[in-house]
């Protein structure tokens, strides 16, 4: 699916570990291209806050990052201005149906939700639980194109 610059789209956390992780990490190339079109702020990200919990924790236990790189990483994330949205309970209602719907964890639903409450696209770098929920606004990495 073709990336359109100026429009929003839903940040997925498996996307943000491929930008700091980066070597030997599945379709960077297309990830970074993310990245570098969020620092031209030729498109916006918007994320549920859940995103810098998860990004830090598959930092720190997937990518063995130590506390000094965690701390870097995490500052800079910061510095790219993704919209960040606290819970409240019109996403967890959403994210609550979708997660039973489709029998994937309400975290990887927050996701989905955000994404129909906000009517924009969702990127993700995590197919094996996407397949799962047909909706036409879900965006697999390795299927974004510029």
């Amino acid at each position: 699916m073709k990336i359109i610059k100026q429009q929003p789209y839903i940040l997925d956390a498996s996307v943000a570990v491929k930008w700091f992780a980066g070597a030997g990490e599945e379709h960077l190339d297309k990830a970074l291209a993310l990245f570098n079109l969020v620092v031209a702020r030729k498109i916006t990200f918007l994320a549920p806050e859940l995103l810098v919990y998860e990004l830090s924790n598959a930092l720190w236990k997937g990518k063995n990052f130590n506390n000094r790189q965690l701390n870097e990483a995490m500052k800079a994330f910061y510095a790219l201005s993704v919209e960040l949205f606290s819970a409240n309970m019109i996403l967890l209602q959403k994210a609550h149906q979708i997660a039973v719907d489709y029998n994937i964890t309400v975290y990887d639903a927050t996701y989905a939700a955000l994404a129909e409450l906000k009517e924009c696209s969702l990127i993700t770098a995590n197919p094996k639980c996407f397949k799962r929920v047909k909706k036409n606004f879900i965006i697999v990495l390795d299927e974004v194109s510029f």
